[in-house]
């Protein structure tokens, strides 16, 4: 079972409408990381991501760093500290989804309604996934439905909800 974390839905989105039939009917189009990694390579990929594949993410206050001996002071570092493990994570097939959550908002004030709106409506830039949507609205019993199919072929899986 996966967190509660106020996650209402989950979507996914496709350039075709028959992506998202296949997907109904119960198959996962995954590729490996370092397609991904590859395509942010090339000038004109529209939509990269600058933590495809990490394995953590430290706040550099929150780390101590030792390399060849020395520790690195904290103070001398000037962004985080990221973590991958490439021979690993590489050939790691991964499949995303979207969603929408309001785990923010217990209550939405009268003078907070654009903010709202802001956090919760999905970003204008997922309009370059494709012009088809599927919703789903229980998005446990996917989940649930997912884990299930995945240890019953006795595949290793890892999930987040970032």
């Amino acid at each position: 079972m996966v967190e509660k974390i106020g996650i209402s839905l989950l979507f996914k989105i496709a350039t075709k409408e028959k992506y998202l039939k296949e997907f109904q009917d119960g198959y996962l189009f995954m590729r490996p990381l370092d397609y991904f990694q590859k395509l942010e390579n090339q000038q004109d990929y529209q939509r990269p991501d600058r933590y495809e594949g990490l394995s953590a993410l430290y706040q550099p206050k929150k780390v101590k760093i030792r390399y060849g001996g020395i520790e690195i002071n904290p103070d001398d570092l000037t962004n985080h500290v990221m973590i991958t493990n490439n021979t690993y994570n590489l050939n790691r097939y991964i499949f995303c989804m979207s969603s929408v959550n309001n785990s923010n908002w217990s209550e939405i004030p009268v003078d907070k309604i654009d903010e709202f709106k802001k956090d919760i409506f999905p970003s204008d830039k997922l309009n370059e996934f494709g012009p088809h949507v599927l919703i789903i609205t229980n998005f446990q019993n996917f989940i649930d439905r997912v884990i299930n199919a995945i240890k019953k072929v006795k595949y290793s899986y890892r999930m987040s909800m970032k």
